[in-house]
């Protein structure tokens, strides 16, 4: 193990690292590093950003950092010879501006030449510095603003729970009061219909498939048929009378149309079917109370499977999507496995991915979601996994980077978990896409 290197900075150091001509305005609700001028210039590569953005900031700010007194005076120092200045003349704007960008300049090609990481002109501050205070910055801003609206969030997402209790108990008894009722009384027809069978038997009966036929021999007078669906659930019935006046033999159609309405016991024992909302239909708040009920368990469990398997999680949230399996969360991960396209097809590197990493965590999805209460909260899984691949004849090629992103619906997952259905079957029914060749199929018996 290597040892740990600590060092302390003055204040104003810290004060320059996140200076406004730095990260830009600052709003630790919106604070995004890649927006941040160290970073995001359209006209300039990311070097070259981050050097014009330290340009920008004013001489008096470095000025007021120790580590860069001695570097900042000598800049000030060349640009006052140069346009034969003295020393007491007051600085003008021109020469504060061409001595900071002097001063960065130099502290660039100190950083670039040196054979390690030290630039001690410049008190061991690399420009680097700038670009990992503004990723840990935006990484300390999401952590503060959800740690401010987790607190009320939560007390919100208690009360609604306990308002839906309340509500689904009712529900319940009143569900419960009325099936009662609807059995006691399909119990009575039923006694009745035997009674009425027992005065007056049917003058015919007959049964028939589905999409069936069949012909019924009725004499002359007043009747009526009854029919009655027995091979699906909804258990539809009929009750037609046959016309009097039957010159020809009718034909007449049983449909959903002409039967009867629904029986209350048919009504008391309709199960619900869950419905899911669209995710791009979600506000802040319907995103963060999704984060705030599943999303610690869910990223906890993910970090551990990719971990564990040479891949780095991404992101601090759950990911809430409209996926092709419909409404999904999504995890990330980028993994630091470098394929030979030599010997590996996409498949087989799609196949790795999916043995290494999504099925260990797949096989624990189910639990983790009943645990937060969540098994109806979502229709499907999107598990996004990047990766880099080169041909390993030129050692020194930079590896192309890939993204693979397998949606699975939930309901696979809980069989595959069960070993309903084996690891190709979940594939099969799962929707795998390749960010350069789109939707792809994956066989792990062809994997290498």
């Amino acid at each position: 193990m290597g040892n740990i290197l600590r060092f302390t900075y003055h204040p104003r150091l810290r004060r320059l690292l996140v200076h406004p001509a730095a990260i830009g305005a600052y709003d630790p609700r919106t604070f995004n590093q890649q927006s941040a001028p160290i970073v995001r210039n359209q006209a300039l590569a990311k070097l070259d950003a981050l050097e014009a953005a330290l340009s920008a900031i004013p001489l008096e700010s470095y000025q007021q950092v120790p580590e860069f007194s001695q570097q900042i005076d000598r800049a000030v120092k060349k640009e006052m010879d140069q346009a034969k200045l003295k020393g007491t003349t007051p600085l003008p704007p021109e020469i504060a501006d061409a001595a900071v960008r002097r001063f960065v300049r130099a502290w660039f090609y100190e950083a670039i030449t040196s054979s390690t990481w030290r630039v001690q002109k410049f008190g061991n501050i690399r420009p680097g510095f700038f670009l990992t205070a503004a990723t840990l910055l935006e990484a300390a801003s999401r952590r503060a603003v959800k740690s401010a609206t987790d607190k009320p969030l939560s007390v919100y997402v208690a009360a609604k729970d306990a308002i839906n209790a309340s509500y689904d108990a009712r529900q319940a008894e009143a569900a419960a009061t009325f099936k009662r009722a609807a059995e006691a009384a399909e119990r009575k027809r039923a006694a009745a219909l035997d009674a009425a069978i027992k005065r007056t038997p049917p003058v015919q009966e007959t049964s028939t498939s589905l999409q069936g036929e069949a012909a019924l021999t009725v004499p002359p007078g007043d009747f009526t048929i009854i029919a009655e669906d027995t091979t699906t659930d909804q258990h539809l019935r009929w009750s037609i009378p046959v016309p009097r006046d039957r010159a020809s033999p009718p034909t007449i159609e049983l449909t959903d149309a002409n039967a009867l309405k629904a029986t209350v016991t048919t009504i008391a024992s309709a199960a619900p079917q869950p419905t899911y909302p669209k995710a791009a239909g979600l506000s802040e708040t319907d995103r963060a109370e999704y984060n705030l009920r599943y999303g610690s368990r869910l990223l906890k469990s993910w970090a551990s499977a990719s971990l564990l398997r040479g891949a780095l999680p991404v992101g601090d949230d759950l990911e809430l999507l409209d996926s092709p399996m419909g409404f999904a969360f999504q995890l990330r991960a980028e993994s630091t496995n470098v394929f030979n396209t030599l010997r590996m097809t996409d498949n087989d590197m799609a196949a790795r991915f999916f043995k290494d990493i999504l099925a260990p965590y797949l096989q624990a999805l189910p639990s983790d979601l009943r645990t937060t209460g969540g098994s109806q909260a979502f229709e499907a899984v999107s598990l996004r996994v990047a990766g880099r691949k080169k041909s390993f004849a030129d050692q020194y090629a930079v590896g192309e980077r890939f993204v693979l992103t397998y949606t699975f619906r939930v309901a696979d997952v809980e069989s595959y978990a069960k070993q309903i259905i084996d690891a190709q079957q979940l594939l099969d029914r799962s929707h795998i896409t390749h960010d350069q060749v789109g939707r792809i199929t994956v066989k792990l018996v062809a994997a290498q």
